[in-house]
């Protein structure tokens, strides 16, 4: 059974990510702001999961500084409020990125 919402804790476990990590992207992406319980302990969403999921994504594979990443997810995040899209899932991205390389190398076997 899926939950509602995970500790940092179990969300550190399951992203690989250390939880100091995780409070210190809280504190640079303001699109990321769990909730908390009464006793002050974070409570995060599978939204909050998801983007912390791409925020990764972006500092560790597409090598975004922090201040770039930022700068995506802000225009990204715009851009989706004038289309009325779902942010794309890291998965996604990756299965885009790995199609388009895939047709680059096609292309260059054809002209070869």
């Amino acid at each position: 059974m899926k939950k509602h919402y995970y500790t940092i804790g179990e969300v550190s476990n399951l992203l690989q990510i250390k939880p100091h990590i995780i409070r210190y992207w809280e504190s640079e992406f303001p699109q990321l702001h769990p909730g908390k319980t009464r006793g002050g302990n974070r409570k995060y969403s599978q939204k909050d999961i998801d983007l912390l999921r791409a925020i990764a994504d972006m500092l560790h594979n597409q090598r975004y500084t922090i201040q770039g990443a930022r700068k995506k997810l802000r225009d990204s995040s715009r851009c989706d409020e004038q289309l009325g899209t779902q942010v794309e899932s890291p998965k996604v991205l990756l299965k885009r990125k790995i199609a388009k390389e895939l047709r680059n190398v096609r292309d260059l076997l054809r002209s070869s």
